[in-house]
């Protein structure tokens, strides 16, 4: 059911010629990489580090600890919009590009400026699959892609098929 409202969702924004290829959304699985878990441990220990830090302004200096709890804040507030993002995300791929959507935040990259295309899969088949936009080529028609961005589609259940389908749109 989820892919069919995805497909609806996304034909909203085909233009003529175009058609829906792949839909998906990340796996339901969480895969903890190198990358998240150190994200994750600072982000506590910037936590842990501002509630400490205002705890003792407010018992040595009263007032002075106000000063810390905006820092508090953001670090429990960056984990909550972290899990946010990762449930609003949507991906597809038409005949002409591939299209984005992480929270409210809309991308896309059209093949012809695609580069440097690669993918990193987990033993059970989900993975990443990163791609680069070509410097030399004019992204700014396409949207709010610039020269030298890069795009990623993270946790992708089938990723070696997705791969696939996005290396032969940019070869052929």
């Amino acid at each position: 059911m989820e892919k069919r409202t995805d497909e609806a969702y996304w034909r909203q924004f085909l233009s003529s010629g175009e058609s829906l290829i792949w839909v998906g959304r990340p796996s339901k699985q969480r895969h903890f990489t190198t990358g998240k878990v150190i994200s994750f441990l600072c982000v506590l220990c910037w936590i842990a580090l501002a509630v400490g830090w205002t705890v003792y302004m407010f018992m040595k200096n009263g007032l002075l600890g106000f000063f810390g709890i905006p820092f508090a804040a953001l670090g429990i507030v960056y984990l909550f919009v972290m899990a946010f993002f990762r449930s609003k995300t949507k991906y597809a791929l038409t005949n002409k590009r591939i299209l984005c959507k992480r929270g409210g935040l809309y991308t896309q990259a059209p093949y012809e400026v695609i580069s440097n295309v690669s993918r990193r899969a987990f033993r059970d088949g989900v993975g990443d699959i990163r791609f680069s936009i070509r410097a030399s080529l004019s992204t700014s028609q396409y949207g709010n892609k610039v020269h030298g961005d890069s795009g990623k589609l993270t946790e992708i259940a089938d990723v070696e098929h997705v791969y696939q389908l996005i290396l032969e749109r940019i070869q052929g």
